[in-house]
C-alpha cells in the first residue's frame, strides 16, 4: 500500500490558491473568479483530511483522539491570537455597531459557525461584509464541520467492499454537487456559505486520497506525473478564464 505523506505540490496549490483570492479582493488583473481558490482549498482539504484517516485505517490504528486533537493544534493557536488581535485594534478603531457584529463574528468562529452568521448578516460583497476583517473565516468554518463529520463518514464507508467505497464516496458527491446546483438557483448566498453544499469539493480530495490509496505503488513514469500535473494547472487556469468570461462587472455570475 502506498504511503502518501509530505506531497510539496500542495504547497504550490496552496500558493495558487491564496494568491487567486488576494487578487481578487485587490482587484488586480480583473481576476473576477479569485474565489475559485477557496474552492481549489477544500479540494486539498478533503484531500489531506482523507488520507490521514484512510492512512489510520488501513494501519488498524485510527483514533478519534489523535484527530481531533491534531486538528485543534492546527487550527487554534493561530486563530486564537489573530481572533484576539483584531478585537483589539477593532475596540479602537470600529464604531460600537460594527465592534459588536466583530464580537460576534469571534464567537461564532470559536462555535464553528461563522459562515452561518455571515449568512444571516452579509452577503459577501456588501458593506457589513466589506468592512469585517474576519470574513474570510466563513471558510474556516465550513472546514471545521468538515472536521466533526468526516471521520464518521469515512467509517460508514469502511464498512463496504473496497471497490466499493469510491463509488459510495462518488455518490454522496454527487448529492451535495446537485444540491448545491439547486440551492444556487434560490439563493446563492446558501450555496455559497454552507458545508452540504460544499462537501462535493471535499469529497473530490477525498477520493483522490482513495485512489491514491488503492494503488500499490506510485505513478512510475516522471513524464506521466508531470503530464497529470500541468493538466490539472491548466483545468484551473480554465476554470478562471469561465469565470472571468461569465461574470458581469457587478460580480454576479
Amino acid at each position: 500500500m502506498m504511503n502518501v505523506n509530505y506531497r510539496p505540490e500542495i504547497d504550490s496549490l496552496r500558493a495558487a490558491s491564496v494568491i487567486a483570492v488576494i487578487l481578487f479582493h485587490l482587484e488586480i488583473f480583473n481576476v473576477s473568479g479569485g474565489f475559485l481558490g477557496v474552492d481549489v482549498f477544500f479540494v486539498i482539504s478533503g484531500f489531506l483530511i482523507s488520507n490521514f484517516i484512510t492512512l489510520r485505517l488501513n494501519n488498524n490504528n485510527f483514533s478519534f483522539l489523535e484527530f481531533y486533537t491534531k486538528r485543534t493544534k492546527r487550527l487554534f493557536p493561530a486563530l486564537f491570537v489573530v481572533s484576539i488581535f483584531t478585537l483589539f485594534i477593532g475596540f479602537f478603531k470600529f464604531q460600537p455597531e460594527s465592534f459588536k457584529f466583530l464580537s460576534l463574528t469571534v464567537s461564532s468562529i470559536l462555535l464553528f459557525v461563522s459562515n452561518i452568521l455571515f449568512y444571516f448578516e452579509a452577503t459577501y460583497f456588501n458593506d457589513l461584509a466589506t468592512q469585517s476583517p474576519l470574513l474570510h473565516t466563513w471558510s474556516l468554518s465550513v472546514e471545521e464541520q468538515f472536521y466533526l463529520f468526516w471521520p464518521l463518514v469515512i467509517l460508514f464507508v469502511w464498512n463496504f467492499r473496497s471497490r466499493h467505497r469510491g463509488l459510495v464516496l462518488f455518490a454522496l458527491g454527487l448529492i451535495s454537487f446537485f444540491a448545491m446546483e439547486y440551492v444556487r438557483t434560490k439563493s446563492t448566498s446558501l450555496a455559497f456559505y454552507h458545508f452540504p453544499t460544499r462537501a462535493w469539493e471535499l469529497i473530490i480530495g477525498a477520493l483522490a486520497a482513495l485512489f491514491l490509496h488503492s494503488k500499490r505503488e506510485p505513478v512510475s513514469s516522471d513524464i506521466t506525473a508531470n503530464t497529470m500535473a500541468i493538466f490539472g494547472l491548466l483545468l484551473i487556469l480554465f476554470s478562471e478564464t469561465l469565470s472571468f468570461v461569465f461574470t458581469d462587472p457587478s460580480g454576479e455570475a
